[in-house]
């Protein structure tokens, strides 16, 4: 049967009309389905947010506001520790600290101890300040934090690892009260510093000959400062080779500037060194080395018989002419005169902040 013409001429125009109606299906579709998406994508997010602690409860715990509903474990900070065996030697970090100086604790000690199987090592904290009366300053739960992640690498005798000294800055107020009007800085760490070792040396001599395992060998630095992994490492086979003070090249963000004059060495007085971040090739003389780069034997600090500051002070208390800008200088330049076999490790292993 053939069909009407006007038949014909309707089915073409409805075939041409076809593909806008098609596209237009399309792009109503993709509108839908965009909304259903993010509504669905909104839902999820205020589910997780009803699950997250709230910003209060973060900032207590120190951190930041996240979907953690957990602590993190401490796994995910610590370093893989390697424990060193039970007749290794001991290295003590004395680590003075300012309040400052808390947040940076955990990246001084796990810098320090990532490759420390070659020595036992043991962290001595010494506050350079006077805490507020009953105030929590913070000190004693950080050390509770090391030592639970330091547990591979526990102190001679079994004890923990990391330790606060019983002494802080009240001790210089009540010892020597117009120390820091009477000196450029009347630095309380120096004053501290030095009880701790005299207690070290004295734990020593009680327990006998060779000390009982107990700081054979120390480091005094600031809770600010920083190791590479090859610290501990360096020093462990200079110690070995029977070095008593051991000195590493280090970078600092301060300016050192400084140069021999008659045989002598002078603050400021030319290029030496200059410049920030700078590697610095340190000498056992007065400002030619800070404290943090240098390790020094038990035995030789006993016969060195000398300390940062406070035997001068007890000899002059009034600390008149007492120059706590070259105090590490002249501690290791002294104890460098008694030393066997002092070296100085041509390797950037510290960092001074």
């Amino acid at each position: 049967m053939i069909k009407p013409r006007a038949a014909l001429v309707g089915g073409a125009n409805c075939c041409r009309r076809w593909p806008w109606f098609l596209l237009l299906c399309l792009l109503t579709g993709g509108l839908w389905l965009n909304a259903a998406v993010w509504l669905a994508r909104g839902a999820r997010l205020r589910r997780r947010a009803a699950l997250a602690p709230d910003a209060s409860s973060a900032l207590r715990l120190g951190g930041c506001p996240e979907s953690h509903p957990e602590p993190l474990p401490l796994g995910s900070f610590a370093p893989r520790l390697v424990g060193p065996s039970a007749n290794a030697p001991e290295l003590c970090f004395v680590v003075r600290v300012m309040p400052s100086h808390l947040p940076n604790l955990p990246g001084l000690v796990f810098s320090a101890a990532g490759s420390s199987g070659a020595l036992r090592l043991r962290f001595i904290f010494v506050r350079s300040y006077t805490p507020a009366p009953g105030g929590d300053d913070g000190l004693d739960a950080a050390v509770a934090f090391l030592n639970a992640a330091l547990q591979p690498l526990r102190a001679s005798g079994g004890e923990p690892p990391a330790s606060v000294a019983p002494i802080d800055g009240s001790y210089t107020e009540a010892h020597f009260p117009g120390l820091r009007e009477a000196t450029y800085a009347g630095d309380a760490g120096y004053v501290v510093t030095d009880v701790v070792l005299e207690s070290v040396l004295a734990r020593r001599a009680v327990a006998g000959g060779g000390g009982g395992g107990f700081c054979d060998a120390l480091v005094v630095t600031n809770g600010d400062n920083l190791y590479t992994a090859g610290f501990v490492p360096a020093v462990a086979a200079a110690l070995r080779e029977g070095s008593e003070l051991v000195g590493v090249h280090f970078v600092s963000r301060y300016n050192y500037t400084a140069q021999v004059r008659d045989g002598n060495w002078r603050w400021g007085h030319g290029p030496l060194r200059v410049g920030a971040d700078v590697e610095y090739a340190p000498r056992f003389v007065p400002y030619g080395i800070d404290l943090g780069a240098v390790v020094f034997t038990a035995d030789l600090l006993r016969r060195g018989g000398t300390l940062f500051a406070l035997d001068r002070l007890r000899a002059d208390p009034t600390g008149r002419g007492l120059d706590f800008i070259s105090a590490d200088g002249r501690f290791f330049e002294a104890l460098s005169a008694e030393a066997v076999a002092p070296v100085i490790i041509p390797r950037v292993l510290y960092v001074h902040q």
